[in-house]
């Protein structure tokens, strides 16, 4: 019997979709959750965190509220992600490539978490769309699409400003080689538009950033040891180390389809690269930055399309059992594929209701054993928090993460399970 291409590709789309609806409250908010739900980053653009800041305002302070907002974005990438195909290919490759990207490990993942990466992931998908588009017809609706989307992707996270600084950069590369091999080209004056739109794009970012210091004092603050200055050779390792444990047959996939490359011109290459790029410079080992490796579904999808049909078919098999088996709802089974977010146990879903009733009368209280910005998320009280701690402490209650013999020096422990104890202290 014969295999309708489409509809495969439609029936993965549906189930790539259906995954991101699956476990959304399972696991545990996380440090990089909590700062871009709470808006608490000062290292960021605020677009990102106003969005979950205002899903909060309007349907509540639920960790289904700011996930949910990462699945709309990881969906709606879906139908922009193929219009972006069509530019390249024709409809059967693209729609296999709108169903690779939705069964993709890391856009799943993190359409399924509140990590601003999957909002830029759509910012700069969009601003490479708008891109091409403007190169074909530099007319004001898609250079308006295109000023509007680079100041979306700059203003989600600060890192969004590298694409359009990175296509700006090409274009102006693309000119110089056209004027030492040849003539002056028709293209040029389209090209101005373009690098016109996308520095005017840049302007609320650049005055934010001036704006707000705490941008840069988290770069000085990280300095080499975070932004890709020490050790490249560790860098590498921890990145590829890091895609592999996401993606698995799909990080094989994307070695075997390099060769597709040289079908797509050096905007989508550029738009990809600056998410590699991202992921080398500001941190390998936060597999965050592999959602962007979701625009690799192209290449390979023009791959399998060269191939014989049996091998394609198995080689869509095969990666769509790879995704069930890491996205299959909780509740129906567990493998070993899962993401470390849905083996772990969510110990703070579980016991930050029974912890805030110990601590329903306090306004303020002191916490020791190096907690993350998640547990702001958790708990009710306010939180005194510093590597410097040290008795006597100015609240009446401490709560102590992970270390038992010391809460039972500081005084009367009033609660305590496997990873907290809260102290009353005596004054």
């Amino acid at each position: 019997m014969k295999i309708n291409l489409k509809h495969i590709s439609l029936a993965i789309i549906f189930l790539g979709i259906a995954f991101r609806f699956t476990n959304l409250t399972f696991p545990d908010m996380t440090t990089d959750e909590v700062q871009a739900a709470l808006g608490t980053s000062p290292a960021w653009t605020p677009l990102g965190m106003m969005i979950l800041r205002g899903a909060q305002a309007i349907f509540g302070h639920e960790i289904f509220v700011v996930r949910m907002v990462s699945v709309i974005f990881g969906v709606a990438f879906l139908p922009l992600f193929y219009n972006l195909c069509r530019l390249y290919c024709d409809k059967k490759t693209s729609l296999l490539a709108v169903a690779i990207a939705a069964i993709f490990p890391t856009h799943i993942l993190f359409s399924k978490l509140s990590y601003l990466s999957i909002q830029l992931c759509f910012a700069w998908t969009l601003t490479l769309y708008a891109f091409l588009r403007a190169r074909k017809d530099p007319s004001m609706k898609w250079l308006s699409l295109l000023y509007v989307s680079s100041v979306v992707a700059t203003m989600t996270k600060t890192q969004g400003l590298l694409l359009p600084v990175f296509l700006v950069v090409g274009i102006v590369t693309e000119e110089l080689c056209r004027a030492i091999s040849g003539p002056r080209t028709a293209d040029r004056k389209k090209n101005i538009e373009i690098v016109l739109t996308l520095l005017l794009s840049l302007i609320p970012t650049f005055f934010y950033i001036l704006s707000n210091p705490g941008v840069f004092a988290t770069v000085l603050q990280y300095g080499g040891n975070m932004y890709g200055v020490s050790e490249p050779g560790n860098r590498v390792f921890d990145l590829i180390y890091t895609w592999w444990h996401v993606l698995y047959l799909f990080f094989i996939a994307i070695i075997f389809s390099l060769n597709s490359y040289r079908k797509l011109d050096w905007p989508f290459c550029i738009t990809l690269g600056t998410g590699i790029l991202t992921g080398l410079v500001l941190g390998p080992a936060h597999d965050y930055y592999a959602t962007y490796l979701v625009l690799c579904a192209l290449p390979i999808s023009i791959f399998l399309m060269k191939r014989k049909s049996i091998y394609r078919n198995i080689s869509i098999a095969m990666l769509t059992l790879m995704t069930v088996f890491m996205f299959a709802p909780i509740s129906l089974i567990r493998t070993p594929w899962m993401h470390v977010h849905y083996l772990s146990y969510p110990y703070w879903n579980n016991h930050s209701d029974d912890i805030n009733e110990v601590l329903k009368d306090e306004e303020v209280i002191t916490i020791l054993g190096g907690p993350g910005h998640h547990v702001r998320w958790y708990l009710d009280p306010q939180l005194l928090v510093g590597d410097n701690m040290q008795e006597p402490y100015e609240t009446d209650y401490v709560l102590v993460l992970r270390d038992r013999d010391l809460a039972r020096e500081l005084g009367h422990i009033v609660y305590e399970d496997t990873e907290t104890s809260i102290v009353q202290i005596s004054k």
